[in-house]
């Protein structure tokens, strides 16, 4: 059975059109299969079990706005023994017909209820016992047009049979209709596929929240930020990262409260690379700056000069699996140098903060769209 619909169907987030002249080899693509159990209905014989087995190779990956190349789908449907014994009490040596499949195909922005017909092979009905019945599909090809994930899922079947006589003529069944009913219970999701995030491109803006330590001050600070990142056919990420002035609430000399007004500041654009979800990116550097320092309220040091001697080489790595649509976690370690232009107790100030050990985690939620 085909898996997608005819020329010219175009909605929000997903369309369908007729396949180019000549198309290129699926990119990425995958081998899939699926086996569902069916309850169809045959003349005087009522609900009998089929059994639809599916192969396809179908690509993980899609690249927003270009088509996925024609896909080719195998089904092979076992029909028990009882609807072939009725088969031949009618006189039927051989069995054609064509069949429908109700397809859903789910997409950010909604899912699209189709209809895919399939021709099925002339098959010869044996004596006694269930017989297989092969068809081939081809879709045509499909461009979804925004990042997100999208599912195939194969719905309920009808079928459309013609029994024939050894001379080829029809049996006293004529041609009939086949209602197949899914049956409940079964995991009907043929593929599933990322468009962007690896070999598609993109364009995301995220809101960022998190927290960073401060392991020689044995404190954390709230982070609030944003980042605007893209992506292209590639896998290659890039990002800007702006994180805001933040307070942090430290420990001088492992006892007496400090709170430290304090600004990460990443030196370079975020770079690297997305690929089947794996987030993978280059350390970046980040200088953190010290705005003010004080003790019970009392200003001890800090102001517009005081910063680290250099800046922190930060390693992000993605929390699991990252899909550009949805966000996902990132979260590093660094170390913090000595500071200085900090004031007469630069050295005071610094101790709170010098030293390895310190971690970042930062959590990117896609900004609401603007313009809708």
């Amino acid at each position: 059975m085909t898996m997608l619909a005819a020329a010219g169907l175009a909605l929000p987030g997903v369309a369908v059109a007729a396949p180019p002249a000549a198309a290129s080899p699926l990119r990425a693509a995958k081998p899939v299969s699926l086996s569902l159990k069916y309850q169809c209905q045959f003349p005087l014989l009522g609900a009998q079990p089929v059994t639809v087995r599916m192969s396809s190779d179908i690509p993980d990956t899609a690249e927003p706005g270009k088509p996925l190349p024609p896909i080719l789908v195998d089904t092979v449907s076992a029909v028990g023994a009882k609807s072939v014994q009725g088969l031949n009490v009618v006189g039927a040596a051989t069995l054609e017909g064509t069949a429908s499949a109700a397809v859903t195909v789910t997409y950010p922005q909604g899912e699209l209820k189709l209809k895919i017909p399939a021709v099925l092979d002339k098959t010869s009905l044996p004596a006694s016992g269930e017989v297989e019945v092969k068809a081939r599909g081809q879709a045509p090809a499909i461009r979804f047009t925004k990042a997100g994930k999208a599912q195939i899922l194969v719905n309920d079947l009808l079928l459309t049979l013609t029994p024939r006589l050894g001379d080829g003529t029809l049996t006293g069944l004529d041609t009939f209709e086949s209602e197949c009913a899914q049956e409940p219970g079964q995991d009907n999701k043929l593929a599933e596929i990322t468009i962007g995030g690896g070999t598609g491109g993109g364009t995301y803006a995220y809101g960022v929240t998190g927290t960073t330590t401060v392991k020689a001050g044995n404190g954390t600070a709230p982070l609030t930020g944003g980042l605007d990142a893209t992506t292209d056919e590639t896998g290659a990420f890039t990002g800007t990262l702006a994180l805001n002035p933040t307070k942090a609430d430290l420990k001088l000399l492992g006892f007496l409260p400090v709170q430290a007004g304090i600004a990460l500041a990443p030196q370079r654009p975020l770079a690297g690379s997305l690929t089947g979800g794996a987030l993978k990116l280059e350390p970046v550097p980040v200088t953190t700056k010290v705005s003010s320092f004080t003790l019970f309220g009392i200003p001890l040091g800090g102001g517009d000069t005081c910063t680290t001697e250099k800046p922190s080489e930060v390693a992000l790595t993605a929390d699991g699996t990252f899909d550009p649509a949805k966000g996902g976690t990132l979260k590093g370690t660094y170390d913090l140098a000595a500071l200085t232009g900090c004031g007469v107790l630069n050295g005071v100030v610094s101790s709170a903060f010098a030293g390895p050990g310190n971690t970042l985690a930062l959590q990117l939620a896609p900004k609401p769209a603007t313009g809708q």
